[in-house]
């Protein structure tokens, strides 16, 4: 990967919180991750839906793309 561009809809949900879920979800989409079916992952469809936190299924989904 040599570039990235993420846009936020700025209207589309209020708060700090909403902000904060959705910049970390598209983060990792810019990483390479895909959608995670966990509803508690950042990475889940809709990570304003549930706690959304990175999970050790966010983690390991990273590690395999980016192994160390």
């Amino acid at each position: 990967m040599t570039r990235s561009t993420i846009q936020l809809n700025n209207t589309y949900y209020t708060g700090a919180h909403y902000a904060k879920t959705v910049a970390i979800h598209e983060v990792g989409h810019s990483l390479g991750i895909h959608h995670h079916p966990n509803c508690n992952s950042i990475m889940y469809i809709d990570p304003t839906q549930c706690t959304a936190a990175i999970t050790s299924c966010d983690a390991q989904a990273i590690a395999e793309l980016y192994p160390y």
